[in-house]
């Protein structure tokens, strides 16, 4: 009876366990954190801990710093933020400082680090990332920081895999971010209406902060959820990140080949802003990024001209455009020949440009249309094969009426075997004979004439 009685016991245990890993019964939100905190201890998932030294590197051109030190999660709650899928909806707002930041720079690419992965879904939905320089030193308990002015770099509503291994997960292409160096920036990751929760669920490795630097809303029914709580932690951070240098300004003159101003020129800067020249032919452009950068200048007639130039950041650079002008001078203006069939001519153009800009030049034979049959769709078409026949009508000395020599007399030109129709023009002087080399014979008969028709009438003997 002894060892029945502990059976019995290690399976309601068992059944236990797997209810509080499987299932996904409504439940109230006291009632999981309730389940998750024993799961966590039972399964000793308090402190889940990976290697992984960097970040993963998917491009030559970008640079990568990390920020954050710690290899597991924080104390509960601080594990529900960022990725855990333990609930349907949440929105983490993270402070990084502009000392972790290490400077201006163009952010690219954000990843984050995990020490847990998700199962039962292993995906969220609706993803939206933001970020927003701040000058706070810290995140106030209480409530959610301001958002306002916050700048959306990435944005999905399709299912999203945060991670498929421990350690730092692959980045996210955001749209690029210009830093300034000097501002604490709060980046907001936000998700949702996922339909399901995970167990196991994602975990981020977080760090301890000496201040309030995150703050967390979670829910199943939310969306998005509502402020729930404050914390010291943050989610360890990979940012990628490019170089990045203040802004300065460009201003200069577009003028032609004899210096005369050019107004109305359009003047920019590639795959950025442009502006307009004035009445004397003056241009400027304020805030073009610091650093190598590629400017042109153009205007309708005129040739379109670039320039590679270096911005100083904080200061004004001047660069001047000379537009260059093509004039091309043609000899003969029109050609107007007449050929015959498979008749070749040849002619030569003459073509001068007198002005100060290279010319290009494109051209087009046009055909006369003088003899363009007109509404060629008022004739008929007719299938040979459908046609009516005359069912031996006519007598059995009937023959196809045509010219021909005496010795062509005994060709049996008018044979023509049964089956036939009339098929592909003839190939021969005399214009009409017969095939009977073989099933699918023909009976030909060609004909020529000129003019307009309206009908065409064949007879024919079969």
């Amino acid at each position: 009876m002894r060892k029945i009685t502990v059976f019995l016991l290690l399976l309601v245990f068992a059944w236990t366990g797997m209810a509080i890993g499987q299932s996904n019964a409504p439940q109230t939100e006291q009632q999981k954190i309730t389940i998750d905190q024993a799961a966590r201890q039972s399964e000793s998932q308090v402190q889940p801990v990976f290697v992984q030294e960097v970040p993963v590197v998917t491009s030559t051109e970008d640079n990568v710093l990390t920020i954050g030190t710690g290899s597991a999660p924080g104390a509960s709650p601080a594990h529900y933020m960022n990725w855990n899928n333990y609930w349907e909806n949440n929105r983490t707002q993270t402070l990084y400082l502009a000392s972790e930041l290490a400077g201006p720079k163009f952010i690219t690419q954000l990843a984050w680090q995990f020490s847990a992965l998700g199962a039962n879904p292993n995906w969220v939905n609706n993803v939206v990332i933001k970020i927003k320089p701040t000058s706070a030193a810290s995140l106030t308990a209480g409530a959610y920081a301001d958002m306002s002015g916050a700048v959306t770099v990435y944005s999905s509503s399709g299912q999203y895999v945060p991670a498929t291994a421990t350690g730092w997960a692959a980045p996210i292409d955001i749209t690029d971010f210009p830093y300034n160096g000097t501002d604490n920036l709060i980046i907001e990751v936000v998700w949702g209406d996922t339909g399901d929760y995970g167990y196991p669920y994602f975990q981020n490795a977080q760090t301890l902060g000496a201040v309030n630097r995150s703050i967390c809303g979670y829910a199943d029914s939310e969306t998005p959820p509502n402020y729930d709580f404050t914390s010291l932690y943050y989610s360890n951070l990979a940012v990628y990140w490019i170089p990045y240098n203040p802004p300065g300004d460009i201003e200069g003159i577009v003028a032609d080949g004899d210096g005369v101003p050019v107004a109305n020129a359009t003047v920019g800067v590639v795959d950025g802003v442009n502006v307009a020249t004035d009445a004397t032919g003056y241009y400027f452009i304020a805030n073009v990024w610091g650093g190598d950068q590629d400017i042109y200048a153009m205007k309708d007639g005129w040739n379109t001209i670039e320039a590679a130039v270096v911005v100083p950041s904080g200061g004004t650079l001047s660069h001047n455009f000379t537009l260059t002008q093509p004039s091309l001078t043609i000899n003969p203006l029109m050609f107007d020949e007449i050929l015959n069939p498979n008749e070749y001519l040849t002619k030569f153009l003459g073509m001068l440009n007198i002005g100060d800009g290279p010319a290009g030049w494109t051209a087009e034979v046009v055909y006369p249309e003088a003899y363009v049959v007109n509404n060629i769709n008022e004739v008929e078409s007719m299938d040979f094969a459908q046609m009516n026949q005359s069912n031996n009508a006519f007598g059995d000395d009937s023959h196809l009426s045509f010219q021909m020599n005496e010795e062509d007399g005994t060709r049996g030109l008018l044979d023509c075997p049964e089956g036939s129709v009339f098929g592909n023009a003839p190939v021969g002087s005399n214009n009409g004979y017969t095939s009977d080399a073989g099933v699918g014979y023909f009976c030909y008969q060609q004909y020529s004439a000129s003019g307009n028709f309206n009908t065409v009438t064949f007879w024919s003997v079969v």
